[in-house]
């Protein structure tokens, strides 16, 4: 991936929650409208998120035809919104609620329709309401997250979140949304 930012010097490892998911457990949505978390059922992409053992979670996701950009591979719109979900999903376990402020992604080889991907993310640092993350995709078919090891990188992507209260930043939208 090509380094276009970086994390400060004065950045700080990130401190997961004494409240939060317990590794190995599964995530509950962080909100049921959620696009990334909601079942596809109900017209979400249907991920589930498994808490790892630091500030990390791993994402798991099937690869619908519905969601196809190019001939028989995935929107490259949809997989952004998979990597948001998975390092916003990782940063929660610090407790707190963040959004999304940059991200950037690098493409590297097609993610194919009709797959389950597996994306390890994580929070790397902290600085101050800043939190920056990064996460890859793989093919569960060919990657165990275990271990890390086998398959090859489809994508990868850094982010950096900003915290916010909650109450503030959705005041004038919450209104608008038809699951509040």
């Amino acid at each position: 991936m090509r380094n276009e930012w970086t994390i400060p010097v004065d950045a700080q490892p990130p401190v997961r929650a004494a409240d939060a998911v317990a590794p190995g457990e599964m995530f509950t949505p962080h909100w049921h409208r959620c696009f990334g978390c909601r079942p596809v059922a109900e017209g979400g992409l249907g991920m589930t998120f498994q808490a790892g053992t630091g500030v990390d979670a791993l994402g798991r996701v099937p690869v619908d035809p519905l969601y196809e950009g190019g001939p028989g591979v995935i929107h490259g719109g949809v997989l952004s919104t998979i990597f948001d979900e998975v390092m916003g999903t990782a940063a929660i376990l610090m407790g707190g609620v963040l959004v999304t402020a940059h991200l950037q992604i690098d493409y590297a080889r097609p993610v194919l329709l009709d797959t389950e991907l597996v994306v390890p993310g994580r929070v790397d640092a902290v600085a101050g309401r800043k939190v920056y993350a990064s996460a890859e995709v793989y093919d569960a078919a060919d990657h165990d997250p275990a271990t890390g090891e086998g398959g090859q990188v489809l994508a990868s992507a850094r982010a950096l979140f900003i915290v916010i209260d909650p109450q503030q930043h959705f005041k004038d939208s919450i209104e608008r949304s038809p699951g509040r």
